[in-house]
């Protein structure tokens, strides 16, 4: 098995253009031993100083986070030549693969469960957005690319931001930066290159609540054009004309994230928990994790066993390393439910993958 520094590399868990990413051990000369995640730089972008100085801002920003919701950065690094960051590892699966088997298996995710999820991807939210460095100075940060993909349930019912990589503290020119991020998932201000803020990620944010209650794509087109164009100028639907269970007070808040001008949604993303809660305590439906559990356990049985095997003290067998415990490839053949008229196919990617869209020139102002 590969090494990397201290870490024992075991079995990659995703790869790409810029970054692989693998599942790793970690034998501290005192404590115990522990499952890692290593993202590392390609070999092959070493030679790239701009990638390098980006990977080592996303290091420096995720380093300074600590918070249950936020996936937790345990160190950056450089080791054989190669810069590399230390993340926890998560037990569980992404957001992008929940919605893919709930399409797969042709039934809605309780609404009790998008709401816990939702609360706790926007108490990481809030705290990332107001979070300060070590000399008490507000980063200003903005995650800029919120989506399934970077959303991760555990299988204990909790809900965590994943993926600081294009992270921005502070602002920059209009037009200077390009659009980063999946564009289904882009803020309008963040298609049109303008400078954003926190809201950009509430309106993705919004793009992912109401995928979650509909299993339908919102604005996903046959091409990245029809996509942005979709993002700037396409109604958006209210969720329970498409999922009759859902409530108005739960149509209003999506809309609101949704509103194309900034300054219409919510102003942060504490306000935006308020509102959750408000509307869980409305409808009696009880914002525990437990639910949350069961469900993504009976959802992910053979994943969640695989994966329960998986020890630091104990390095997996060659046939656990053959059969990685997060499989995000699935099938979704979806049809009809009982409160909708037919859900789409929603299709989830490999975790870590951007998808082919991940950068365009902004649309005109």
């Amino acid at each position: 098995m590969q090494k990397l520094g201290r870490y024992q590399l075991l079995r990659p868990i995703a790869n790409g253009g810029m970054a692989d990413v693998w599942l790793a051990l970690h034998r501290p000369l005192f404590g115990e031993p522990m499952l890692v995640v290593i993202k590392r730089i390609r070999r092959q972008r070493l030679d790239d100083r701009r990638f390098i100085e980006l990977f080592l801002q996303e290091g420096r920003l995720s380093t300074q986070l600590d918070h249950p919701n936020v996936v937790r950065t345990i160190e950056m690094g450089c080791a054989d030549g190669q810069y590399f960051l230390a993340l926890e590892y998560l037990r569980g699966q992404t957001v992008l693969t929940l919605l893919g088997r709930a399409a797969e298996l042709r039934s809605f995710l309780p609404l009790g469960m998008i709401l816990r999820i939702a609360a706790d991807v926007t108490a990481g939210l809030s705290y990332a957005h107001d979070a300060r460095d070590s000399w008490g100075r507000p980063l200003g940060l903005v995650h800029r690319d919120i989506s399934p993909s970077n959303l991760f349930v555990t299988y204990d019912g909790v809900g965590k931001v994943l993926d600081f990589g294009i992270a921005r503290a502070g602002t920059w020119e209009p037009g200077r930066a390009p659009v980063k991020g999946k564009l289904p998932y882009v803020s309008p201000e963040q298609a049109r290159g303008l400078p954003v803020d926190r809201r950009s990620d509430l309106f993705a944010l919004g793009v992912v609540l109401h995928e979650a209650l509909t299993l339908r794509p919102l604005f996903r087109g046959k091409s990245d054009l029809e996509t942005v164009q979709r993002v700037l100028e396409a109604p958006v639907p209210k969720p329970s004309s498409l999922r009759s269970a859902c409530p108005p007070e739960l149509d209003r808040l999506v809309l609101a994230l949704l509103a194309r001008d900034a300054d219409d949604r919510p102003p942060d993303a504490a306000s935006v928990l308020l509102q959750i809660q408000d509307i869980t305590r409305k409808l009696g439906i009880p914002l525990a994790p437990d639910g949350v559990r069961d469900v993504m356990r009976a959802s992910f049985a053979a994943e969640y066993h695989e994966d329960a095997r998986l020890s630091a003290e104990e390095p997996p067998s060659e046939t656990a390393l053959a059969t990685p415990a997060h499989a995000t490839t699935v099938a979704v053949p979806a049809t009809g439910s009982s409160d909708v008229t037919r859900p789409a196919l929603m299709s989830p990617r490999r975790r870590g993958s951007r998808g082919p869209s991940s950068e365009v020139t902004p649309a005109p102002a």
